[in-house]
C-alpha cells in the first residue's frame, strides 16, 4: 500500500462557497442570469425605444424613460448591497462557486494582483461571482461577512474590481444596475486601467474580451 498523500495547504485561502445546491437552485440561478443578459441586451435598445415613443408622440413616456436612463450619467449612484446579493444568486445555476488563492498570506494586501481569465466567454461569471461583489454584498457594516466572503482572508478579496469594455460599463440599464450598484466593474480603457495600476489596486480582466470570444469555434483552436 502506498502512503497517504498529505497535501501542503500552506498559503492557500478560499472564499466562502455560495450557491450550494437547493431544490430551487436552477430556477433562481437561471432567472438571475436571464436578468443579467437582459439588462445588457435591453440597455442597447433603450435609445431606439425612446425615439420610437417620441415618433409616435408618446411624449410623456419618452421623457420619463429618457430621464430614468440619463440620471446615472450625471448623478452619483451609490453602491447597493441588495443588488450585489441579487446578482450573487446566479451562483445557484452552477451548483455553487468559490475561488482559491495560492501562496499568498491571507491578510497581505501589500502586493497588487492582476488576474486574467482564459479561456473565457462573453461573461466571465467565475471571475464576477468571486470578485469584490462579495464584499459589496456585506456593506456598509460587514453584515453576513462569513457567508459571502469567508472566515479568513483579506478585507477585499482579489480581484476587488473587474474590468470590462467601456461601452458595456456605460450602457443603459447594465451600467446602472450591475456596474454602478455593485461598484465592482470599471472600464478596461487605457486611462482608467493605468490609474488603477498607479494606485496599486488589484483587478481582474479577460484578455481579448468580447472580440476574442466572438471568434471562437467549438472544438477548434484559433
Amino acid at each position: 500500500m502506498s502512503d497517504d498523500v498529505v497535501p501542503d495547504l500552506n498559503g492557500l485561502w478560499s472564499c466562502a462557497v455560495i450557491g450550494k445546491p437547493r431544490w430551487w437552485s436552477k430556477v433562481v440561478g437561471g432567472s438571475v442570469l436571464t436578468c443579467l443578459v437582459g439588462s445588457w441586451c435591453l440597455g442597447f435598445s433603450v435609445p431606439v425605444t425612446i425615439l420610437a415613443l417620441a415618433y409616435k408622440r408618446y411624449s410623456k413616456s419618452a421623457g420619463l424613460l429618457l430621464a430614468a436612463t440619463m440620471y446615472p450619467y450625471f448623478l452619483d449612484v451609490p453602491v447597493r448591497p441588495m443588488a450585489a446579493r441579487f446578482w450573487l444568486l446566479a451562483a445557484h445555476w452552477f451548483g455553487g462557486c468559490s475561488m482559491s488563492y495560492e501562496k499568498r498570506e491571507p491578510n497581505d494586501l501589500s502586493v497588487p494582483h492582476m488576474q486574467v481569465y482564459f479561456p473565457h466567454g462573453m461573461f466571465t461569471l467565475g471571475l464576477i461571482l468571486n470578485s469584490g461583489i462579495r464584499t459589496a454584498a456585506t456593506q456598509p457594516d460587514g453584515q453576513d461577512w462569513n457567508h459571502y466572503v469567508g472566515t479568513a482572508g483579506p478585507q477585499h478579496p482579489v480581484p476587488f474590481i473587474g474590468l470590462a469594455v467601456g461601452m458595456l460599463v456605460k450602457a443603459p440599464i447594465f451600467g446602472h444596475i450591475v456596474a454602478k450598484w455593485t461598484g465592482c466593474i470599471k472600464s478596461v480603457s487605457k486611462g482608467p486601467m493605468l490609474n488603477m495600476m498607479s494606485r496599486g489596486e488589484s483587478f481582474g480582466l479577460t484578455p481579448g474580451g468580447f472580440h476574442e470570444a466572438s471568434l471562437m469555434e467549438y472544438g477548434k483552436e484559433r
